[in-house]
């Protein structure tokens, strides 16, 4: 996870850092952090929604807070 994290992080494409929140959801609710540390390194609307989408959408299927 944290190579992907980086990869979000670092990347300058949207659509990389959208696949990079894709993958690292795979990883359930152990990937928010990571999730949220791309959504906070981006200067891109579409970016953050997406992100917050996933984690919306993680914390719904563990059963967690919304």
């Amino acid at each position: 996870m944290k190579k992907l994290t980086e990869v979000g992080k670092t990347s300058a494409l949207v659509n990389v850092k959208k696949e990079t929140i894709d993958a690292l959801s795979a990883y359930g609710a152990q990937a928010i952090p990571s999730i949220t540390e791309v959504v906070k390194a981006s200067n891109t609307e579409a970016v953050r929604v997406h992100g917050l989408e996933t984690i919306k959408r993680i914390k719904e299927a563990s059963g967690g807070p919304k």
